[in-house]
Parts: structure tokens; sequence; C-alpha cells
């Protein structure tokens, strides 16, 4: 992962096309029916990637290494 500047997304929060083309490499890590209402991802000077998302029964967190292997919960 690379420290380059901070890109601000459109107001709207709508993930667009746009948006988009300030991201690398782009991989579907999981799916589900329910609705997400909320999405943090965070990495680490590792490499390591931590993904904290909200679904109607809470939040629940994925944490996985530079290889993009599940670690187990902290």
């Amino acid at each position: 992962m690379s420290g380059g500047p901070v890109r601000e997304l459109e107001r709207s929060s709508v993930f667009t096309g746009y948006a988009s083309r300030f991201f690398g490499e782009v991989r579907r890590l999981a799916t589900t029916q329910d609705t997400i209402t909320s999405l943090q991802v965070i990495t680490d000077p590792a490499e390591n990637i931590t993904i904290t998302y909200t679904d109607q029964y809470g939040p629940h967190v994925l944490r996985l290494d530079r290889k993009r292997k599940v670690l187990p919960p902290r």
C-alpha cells in the first residue's frame, strides 16, 4: 500500500466510477444479502488490512494479512 495523497470522494458518499479511479486493483472479498450500513478499511505498516462493517446484526471485523489470508480476531 502506498502512502499517496488522500482523495476526497463525492459528497453524496456514493462510490462511483469516478471515485474508483483513485484506487488500485479491486477484489470482491465477501458478499451478503444484508444491507451494510457502514464500512471502514484500515491498513497498517505491515500491509495487513482490517475491514469493519456494520449490518442489521451489528459490527463485524475481517482481518487479512498482506497476502490476503484471513487473520484471527484480536
